[in-house]
């Protein structure tokens, strides 16, 4: 679950601190994107994938561990609410956990 932790600035670095609870046996992948419109289609703002800030996991099953990434808001960005999907990746067998888009910051 993500939740809305507060506000920023255009042009802030940020650290975001996420709770993640790995209910898989192996370790995960943690990806996390973030929007203003929650559509994929036009575009996500941020993608930790695509900017390799991909955080390896290695939280035992049914465990919960902090991770962080790191964002820059950019200085054209538009303002309002940014919305948070965190997804867990498992390489074998490829499967996913997606926490689907929750508000998570206002800028």
């Amino acid at each position: 679950m993500v939740r809305h932790t507060g506000s920023a600035q255009p042009g802030q670095a940020l650290i975001l601190r996420l709770a993640v609870t790995n209910t898989g046996p192996t370790t995960a992948t943690a990806a996390l994107w973030l929007d203003t419109d929650k559509t994929l289609g036009n575009g996500i703002t941020y993608n930790s994938t695509a900017t390799r800030g991909e955080v390896t996991t290695t939280v035992a099953s049914e465990q919960t561990s902090t991770i962080e990434f790191r964002w820059t808001v950019p200085t054209g960005a538009v303002l309002g609410t940014y919305f948070a999907d965190l997804q867990l990746l498992d390489a074998v067998p490829f499967d996913f956990v997606d926490s689907a888009f929750a508000p998570a910051l206002t800028v």
